[in-house]
């Protein structure tokens, strides 16, 4: 990971008798953010687009499945923030 310069995005996890310390909380949270905002897509896609199986074999199709489904996210991102601030 070092030398492609990737950094840890897994998030740090206690144990029973090992609680978190104070830097594995703030890597928590750091990367909490980005995760959230992700996840929250993911299951946008799962709940209304039908995203839990591919509908297609082969890699090509399912990406191109996927890249459908977020421009249509996009489009109603977009239109809901239209709609807001004009």
């Amino acid at each position: 990971m070092d030398k492609n310069d990737i950094k840890d995005r897994v998030q740090r996890k206690g144990y029973r008798n090992n609680k978190l310390n104070a830097d594995d909380r703030a890597h928590n949270v750091e990367i909490g953010v980005t995760r959230g905002r992700i996840e929250a897509i993911f299951s946008h896609m799962k709940r209304l687009y039908a995203m839990t199986r591919s509908r297609f074999m082969g890699l090509a199709r399912t990406h191109a499945q996927f890249q459908i489904a977020a421009i249509e996210w996009n489009l109603q991102k977009g239109a809901r923030f239209r709609q807001m601030f004009g």
